[in-house]
């Protein structure tokens, strides 16, 4: 393998996509190149016009397999790639997400005098990042080659949660009552 030292120089220069191949390149021009080996005095010299050089990447990188969120839904939904199922049900599940966190956050933004009206605002934040936090974890499944089950079962159970934090107040009120008799 050749041990030199290389400096490239030039006046101007742009990333270029090709996109026939996917592929993304360095494309300088008016400028010089030096190569120099280690401990020689002798440096090399080369000008251009013009210059190529390829950007490589990453071996498992995701500009190399094509971004997932630039294929259309119809296309996830076709395919039986495993982690194109996961980019489909992980776009289907966000506008799922919404109708329960609204309700939650109505339900907890009830408050009372004594509380100050900033009181659940922690509880509805830790609610809402653990909401995502288990959809995302339903789409590494997903992705590993489970159904969608995982993702589904979120939403329900963060859907009943919406549901009981929305009615708390008169289950708590019946459960008084009936402990009481």
């Amino acid at each position: 393998m050749d041990d030199f030292y290389t400096a490239t120089f030039a006046e101007e220069g742009e990333i270029v996509f090709e996109e026939a191949s996917g592929r993304r390149y360095l494309e300088l021009r008016g400028g010089s190149r030096y190569r120099a080996e280690p401990g020689e005095r002798a440096l090399e010299e080369i000008t251009f016009n013009l210059y190529g050089e390829l950007i490589p990447e990453p071996k498992n990188s995701l500009r190399r397999t094509g971004k997932v969120e630039s294929l259309t839904t119809a296309e996830l939904w076709h395919s039986d790639e495993p982690r194109l199922r996961g980019a489909l049900w992980w776009r289907l599940s966000l506008p799922m997400m919404v109708p329960a966190v609204a309700v939650i956050a109505l339900a907890l933004s009830r408050t009372d005098a004594r509380r100050g009206r900033y009181a659940k605002v922690g509880p509805a934040m830790v609610v809402l990042l653990l909401y995502f936090l288990c959809l995302t974890q339903g789409r590494s499944a997903i992705e590993g080659g489970q159904g969608p089950t995982v993702m589904m079962a979120v939403h329900i159970a963060f859907g009943v949660l919406a549901l009981t934090l929305l009615q708390w107040e008169r289950i708590m009120k019946r459960w008084k009552a009936a402990s009481r008799a």
